[in-house]
């Protein structure tokens, strides 16, 4: 406490923009971080499409990636690429950089603590539910079990948000990371039936 004010507890997306205000990066790659941290959930992840995150910029679909490329190369972001055009979505999250003051440092470490104090408590509020829904599940009578087979929790993909959730490969999910993963999937399989059809054309 300070002048008998309280310290204020940032989020992590906030110290996150605050870093990044705080840089020497250009503008594009500013606007582009400010646009992409509108998405991010309280952990810093955000998978928006290429052409929303251009919209939102108001500039084209290769100017926001090469910006992407930027916040990348200078520790800003962690950027699972995708591949196969603009139907598809990179995968963001945020990351303090290396030239981050102390002071952003001390803020992001507080951060960390107060999503992990948050996701504890999200678990012990949901847990007493949790076990019904599973059983319903495994039993087959998810139809007959209602709201209980879609327990209203902290998603356990990439996303982390609480929201309904679906059971999908022993986890349980929202729908919006079950079809970004199963998306995935279905990408990773079309490159390997052509780069299998390119093998079987050389051989």
């Amino acid at each position: 406490m300070c002048g008998g004010v309280a310290a204020v507890k940032k989020s992590l997306v906030a110290v996150w923009r605050d870093s990044l205000r705080d840089s020497t990066l250009d503008e594009l790659a500013k606007l582009v971080g400010f646009v992409l941290s509108t998405y991010m959930n309280a952990s810093g992840y955000a998978r928006p499409g290429r052409v929303a995150l251009a919209r939102g910029c108001s500039t084209g679909v290769r100017t926001v990636e090469r910006r992407v490329r930027v916040l990348e190369d200078a520790g800003f972001l962690v950027v699972e690429w995708s591949v196969g055009g603009r139907s598809y979505t990179n995968a963001y999250r945020a990351v303090l950089p290396q030239t981050a003051s102390d002071v952003r440092r001390s803020e992001w470490e507080n951060g960390v603590r107060e999503n992990a104090k948050r996701r504890q408590r999200v678990h012990e509020t949901a847990s007493q539910g949790r076990p019904k829904a599973y059983e319903s599940v495994e039993s087959g009578t998810r139809r007959s079990a209602g709201a209980a087979a879609r327990p209203r929790s902290e998603c356990m993909g990439p996303c982390g948000e609480v929201k309904d959730l679906y059971p999908y490969r022993d986890r349980w999910m929202c729908l919006e990371c079950v079809l970004a993963e199963t998306g995935d999937l279905e990408q990773q399989l079309r490159a390997h039936v052509q780069d299998l059809r390119e093998r079987s054309a050389g051989a």
